[in-house]
């Protein structure tokens, strides 16, 4: 990966940026507000490694590649290699952005990657709401399966004491304790670790007394739901105390949800993040 381009979009509504690598939406500021996405001081403009924070697509596959349906290599990274792939800027304004990327596998690396052709296109409209359509073709001869994610970072004021609703009654896969079992109440982050996988069609909502603010999470086209934040036991490779000010809910399409793709065929899903005040 190439030193990755940053790109700036500042309206009357808000103030964000983006980059051509990954087709990262790196931050999203609506006026008035504390920035709701999260960014690793660490994530220079001029790296040349993905930016930790952010909304990072997740694609083909997602998490471990031996845990997908879209059965990568063995030695495949994580989350697959879009999120590290330079992508072509189509369209850009103050207000709106489009990335495409082209896969078309040739040499016995790229086979042995993921040998199956497809573009994605990713659409970011950016003011009062943050709104991304992230979309996929099946261009190649055979069927596949794909995973996708949307691996939001969202910016708290202390990840100990907030809470998320929405996942009440869904199937979780709760993969710190690999268990399985119907979530009830709202989700919260006391007791450590926190890494699960929701079926649901559902959107999200992040209540965030220290911000007095609500963060919500729509979603169209994903039936996953995926919350993680590592607490202090596995955030060894962040910055001091970072892993308290974040906490990822990822919309998409993983594990047992992943989607089978038939020659031509397309899919999309799309998220929408909105603010409230708490009242």
């Amino acid at each position: 990966m190439t030193n990755r381009r940053v790109y700036r979009a500042s309206n009357d509504c808000c103030d964000a940026s983006f980059s051509d690598s990954g087709a990262q939406v790196l931050t999203w500021q609506p006026s008035g507000t504390e920035p709701v996405l999260w960014l690793s001081e660490r994530s220079l403009p001029w790296a040349s490694t993905p930016a930790r924070g952010g909304i990072p697509i997740c694609a083909p596959w997602f998490g471990v590649a031996t845990a997908s349906l879209a059965a990568p290599g063995s030695e495949a990274q994580n989350h697959g290699f879009l999120r590290n792939a330079t992508w072509e800027l189509i369209e850009r304004s103050d207000s709106h952005a489009v990335l495409e990327f082209v896969y078309k596998p040739s040499t016995n690396a790229e086979m042995a990657k993921f040998p199956h052709r497809f573009t994605s296109k990713l659409e970011v409209t950016f003011g009062e709401e943050l709104h991304l359509v992230l979309s996929m073709k099946n261009t190649d001869d055979e069927a596949f399966y794909v995973d996708e994610a949307l691996h939001s970072y969202f910016n708290v004021s202390d990840v100990r004491e907030i809470f998320i609703h929405g996942l009440e009654g869904a199937n979780e896969l709760d993969t710190v304790r690999d268990t399985q079992g119907i979530h009830e109440g709202p989700l919260t982050f006391t007791t450590g670790r926190v890494d699960s996988i929701f079926d649901t069609s559902n959107g999200a909502i992040i209540e965030d007394p220290g911000f007095k603010r609500r963060i919500i999470i729509e979603k169209e086209h994903s039936a996953s739901t995926i919350v993680w934040n590592p607490a202090e036991s596995k955030a060894a490779d962040m910055h001091h105390e970072d892993w308290k000010h974040f906490v990822c809910v990822e919309v998409g399409n993983v594990r047992r949800n992943a989607l089978l793709l038939r020659p031509g065929q397309s899919h999309w899903m799309s998220l929408t993040i909105k603010v409230e005040e708490l009242a």
